[in-house]
């Protein structure tokens, strides 16, 4: 379906730039409305951009705190050994399994619903139906449950809820003509483990080609794909933290052999911690090996303070500056397997 690498920059600019590192103070007031957005701007100051960034190191698994100078020099040794339980990256992992289990069925345009049994219980039934040009893929998890044998005692992790996406063209001599993307979840899309648990809705989300066909053409800067989200809200109901994405208007191209992202607007916010405005400074670029080698990405809080996060120069590390100046610690998040995502 969409190209795995402009998709791997919309995963990097959603997860890894989002600006966790500034508003991670205290817990925020999660329960279960997944549609609420904070209407005051956040606080961009050095406490709590430090606070966010431990928050960040305690709940995202493939990422640490170091200090400003491993990131100029190159973070070598070890990496830390991190929990793969997690509830989010449960849902990669189940969604990557299941992708293994009948990947035609997931890129087929016209067939059967096909029920796939969970590895400790529970179903995921796919379906898929197709008229006028307009393909549109459902997915529906019921209590559908992955074994985590990293763990010691096994985990598992089951996942509830309905997600749909759509692949829009017009007919063609030789097939549908595509020409954008559409997904959505269904209500809420929930994940849980024994320890973590949280609930997904995501609304209007639309990736449209800048070259559209029955196989859509390279992406180009006069012609880049475009990407656009309503809203995507993640509610840790374990931590009661609430984050939500909206607004978001991004495009993303082909250059050589790298791709380019560039992010005009979004805007991320916290429960009742406040919000930030997202843009990108400098493009974010990825080669043609998936590595981050350059780009920058503020956020802009109250009174007018910007924190910047910008590629290091070693994969999957992240200076930040706040207001210009650099701090003294950054991100190694070069433990993230993104290859696990499936990327459809």
């Amino acid at each position: 379906m969409f190209r795995s690498n402009l998709l791997k920059l919309s995963l990097i600019l959603l997860i890894l730039f989002s600006p966790l590192f500034f508003i991670g103070c205290g817990g925020g007031g999660g329960g279960d409305d997944d549609g609420g957005t904070a209407s005051t701007a956040a606080v961009v100051d050095e406490a709590s951009v430090n606070k966010g960034m431990e928050w960040v190191e305690e709940s995202i698994p493939g990422c640490q705190i170091v200090e400003a100078s491993q990131i100029a020099a190159g973070i070598l040794g070890l990496r830390k050994n991190f929990d793969q339980s997690s509830a989010l990256i449960g849902l990669f992992a189940t969604l990557a399994a299941a992708k293994k289990q009948a990947p035609d069925y997931l890129t087929s345009i016209e067939l059967a619903p096909i029920e796939i049994q969970g590895d400790c219980g529970g179903t995921l039934t796919v379906g898929s139906a197709h008229s006028n040009g307009v393909t549109t893929y459902t997915l529906v998890f019921k209590n559908y449950c992955l074994a985590d044998e990293t763990t010691s005692p096994p985990g598992e992790t089951k996942i509830n809820g309905k997600l749909i996406a759509k692949e829009i063209g017009t007919p063609g001599d030789s097939g549908p003509v595509i020409s954008k993307y559409t997904a959505a979840t269904d209500g809420k899309l929930t994940v849980a483990t024994g320890v973590d648990r949280i609930s997904v809705m995501l609304v209007n989300f639309t990736y449209k080609l800048g070259v559209p066909g029955v196989e859509p053409g390279t992406p180009t800067q006069a012609h880049p794909d475009q990407v656009t989200l309503d809203q995507l809200s993640v509610n840790f109901e374990t931590q009661k933290r609430l984050m939500t994405l909206s607004n978001l208007s991004a495009m993303s191209y082909e250059s050589g052999d790298n791709s380019v992202a560039e992010l005009a607007s979004g805007r991320f916010s916290i429960s009742d911690r406040g919000y930030v405005d997202v843009s990108t400074s400098q493009p974010v670029v990825m080669n043609s090996d998936g590595d981050l080698i350059s780009g920058s990405v503020d956020f802009a809080g109250a009174e007018g303070n910007v924190v910047t996060v910008s590629a290091g120069s070693e994969t999957g590390s992240f200076s930040v500056e706040l207001n210009g100046e650099p701090m003294d610690a950054g991100m190694d998040c070069s433990s993230i397997a993104l290859d696990n995502i499936p990327l459809l």
